[in-house]
């Protein structure tokens, strides 16, 4: 991706690509990566989440033996 992005910037600085169109390459691209980070995100919040649910479970499994005792 940085390698396009570089190349994208390079023809248009040598005027093999109009500015017009490489802006708007540069912001779908943009969107793109916003859209990659964004999953990556979710994911990460639900791995988190599955984590902390079998800390819970584990936390919760131990106090109830303790109870028990």
């Amino acid at each position: 991706m940085k390698a396009h992005l570089l190349r994208l910037a390079k023809d248009v600085e040598e005027g093999r690509l109009d500015p017009k169109v490489g802006s708007i390459v540069s912001q779908i691209l943009n969107v793109y990566l916003r859209g990659v980070e964004t999953e990556r995100k979710i994911k990460e919040t639900e791995e988190l989440e599955h984590r902390i649910e079998e800390l819970e479970e584990l936390l919760g499994s131990r106090a109830n033996g303790r109870a028990t005792s």
